[in-house]
């Protein structure tokens, strides 16, 4: 049903397509759908959680910081021209609200430090380090891809040097 949504998400605006558009690219009944789903963004969180659950299982926590960045952007698991896409439809908001609830799953896989030693503090420091690799994402598609992904995990180590 991804492959469908992704399909249409190129010929229409998101806000537009139904499910029912969905259900026949993809050649599924009504019925199917809403035994996996409720809404159309759940089939863009199921396409984003399973692309981040295959990247965790073929890149586990290094407990270096830098190279888990590095990982990441070296392969990230969106493709570009999807990353494209999500950005001309305006939802790429719908990507990092994905990235919490995965880093919420695989917080186990991917420790992150406790921000001032004070566990109360977590879920700002997951907000401040997804909010950053979007910005960094986001930035890197207006940017047209011109640097190179080795480039975004320095970038991005950079830019969360203050919790490393």
């Amino acid at each position: 049903m991804a492959a469908a949504l992704l399909s249409l998400l190129k010929k229409e605006n998101y806000s537009e397509i139904t499910i029912t558009q969905i259900c026949q690219e993809a050649n599924i009944a009504r019925q199917t759908f809403y035994r996996h789903f409720s809404y159309k963004s759940d089939v863009l969180n199921y396409y984003f959680s399973s692309r981040f659950l295959d990247f965790t299982e073929k890149y586990p926590d290094t407990e270096n910081f830098a190279e888990n960045l590095s990982n990441l952007f070296s392969e990230f698991p969106i493709s570009q021209d999807v990353l494209i896409l999500l950005k001309k439809q305006n939802i790429f908001y719908m990507l990092e609200e994905s990235m919490v609830e995965i880093l919420e799953y695989s917080y186990r896989k991917y420790k992150f430090k406790t921000l001032l030693g004070m566990h109360e503090y977590n879920s700002y420091l997951k907000s401040f380090i997804i909010s950053t690799i979007i910005s960094v994402l986001s930035c890197w598609i207006d940017d047209s891809f011109k640097q190179s992904t080795k480039e975004l995990a320095d970038i991005a180590t950079k830019l969360l040097s203050s919790i490393n």
